[in-house]
């Protein structure tokens, strides 16, 4: 039988070279660069971000979209059929790298922002069927999944490091993000048209090898409401509710849309009739500009003082983070966390951008675009084992995570 959804581009490959931590990446659809974006926009329109300029310190150079424009509605079996495809896919890939086959994993975690459910069907079936496709089974509780939109990916990666405190059998996880972003994106939406994209990602790793010195994940909650989504999530009943891990800080009225439960976090997210994400771009950049610097500059604060930084060793002046958005956003949070920092004496942090880079080339697909931004930073040669760096991450609603961590791999 033909595969007559979108061909998966895991072309991408396994872009890390330290052995021990492979990740892969992909997309799928129709790759549009930064002129045929251009091309979309109208004559008239006085959005920064969509003249040339701004395009470009945007910081993406090509982004993944239906190349049939649709939208999720009315053809969710199609996307998700291209979604449990996908996510076997780039999955495989790191399992092979990892020589370790699905059986074996103590842990799957996926990720998502838009979850692909079909009307009808069981919700997340697409979890399942990509589990079984891979060997793993899917009720014995080793499949976990973290609905916490952008920041999902790199809270699931800090849990499973405290987590092997207690429970040292943890040994073998794969942190994958799936995400059919686009095909919730209003193509007359030039802003959301040029920065989203569809993508996977995926980390194999053994939190053992992963020494961690400190890090938190704060729930702060966005009382705007600046997202909203056709098909999103919400709480678990509350009798499903576990405590909440000690290395989360919840702000006042988060417990109104954070839980935790055996089958993974949920984040509550507004929904919308529309068939299309909503979002107010300003709104939410001017947020994160407020939110993510002290939660990042409080992380640093403790590190030091427990690790000084007159010992070379100690230094931490490397973050690989979510890439939402260049100039526009990473650099402005980088230049407020130094601008703490160095008030107190500290090492400034540098955030990298990785998104522009020839063997990425993808755009915002949500808490995946953490996991290519550590795996682009260690194929670059800037991460290397046993150097300390800062994995922070950050998503609607809103989950903030920071960590400062090493790996020790051969």
């Amino acid at each position: 039988m033909p595969f007559e959804t979108e061909p998966i581009l895991t072309k991408k490959r396994v872009i890390t070279d330290i052995p021990g931590f492979p990740v892969a990446i992909g997309a799928w659809g129709l790759g549009i660069s930064n002129a045929e974006v251009l091309k979309k926009i109208p004559d008239d329109s006085s959005d920064v971000i969509l003249k040339e300029d701004g395009l470009r310190e945007s910081g993406f150079t090509l982004r993944y979209h239906p190349s049939v424009p649709m939208t999720f509605k009315g053809n969710e079996g199609k996307v998700a059929e291209e979604v449990v495809r996908a996510g076997v896919e780039t999955i495989s890939a790191v399992l092979e790298a990892y020589s370790c086959r699905g059986q074996d994993l103590d842990r799957l975690i996926l990720t998502t922002s838009t979850p692909a459910d079909i009307p009808g069907r069981p919700k997340g079936l697409w979890k399942r069927q990509i589990a079984e496709a891979l060997g793993i089974p899917f009720d014995k509780g080793n499949v976990k999944h973290y609905y916490l939109a952008c920041g999902g990916a790199a809270a699931a990666f800090l849990d499973t490091l405290y987590e092997v405190r207690q429970n040292p059998n943890l040994r073998k996880i794969v942190i994958a993000s799936i995400e059919p972003l686009t095909y919730f994106v209003n193509p007359k939406k030039s802003i959301d048209y040029s920065v989203f994209s569809l993508g996977t990602s995926a980390l194999a790793y053994n939190p053992h090898q992963v020494i961690l010195y400190n890090g938190i994940s704060e729930v702060i909650p966005d009382i705007n409401g600046v997202f909203k989504s056709p098909e999103t999530y919400t709480l678990p009943p509350a009798g499903s509710h576990l405590p909440v891990p000690e290395h989360y800080r919840v702000h006042e009225g988060g417990e109104k849309i954070f839980a935790v439960a055996a089958e993974g976090n949920y984040l509550k997210l507004p929904r919308t009739d529309s068939p299309y994400l909503e979002m107010y771009t300003r709104g939410t950049t001017r947020y994160f500009k407020v939110v993510v610097p002290p939660v990042v500059t409080q992380i640093m604060r403790e590190y030091y003082t427990m690790y000084p930084p007159n010992q070379p060793k100690n230094v931490v002046d490397l973050a690989a983070s979510h890439q939402p958005g260049r100039r526009i956003l990473i650099d402005a949070i980088m230049k407020d966390i130094n601008r703490a920092l160095s008030k107190d004496g500290f090492p400034e942090l540098t955030f990298r951008w990785v998104m522009d880079d020839e063997t990425v080339q993808m755009g915002n697909f949500s808490s995946g675009t953490s996991v290519v931004a550590l795996g682009q930073l260690i194929n670059r040669g800037e991460i290397t084992s046993g150097k300390r760096f800062n994995f922070t991450s950050f998503g609607i609603g809103s989950v903030v995570t920071s960590m400062n961590i090493a790996l020790q791999v051969a």
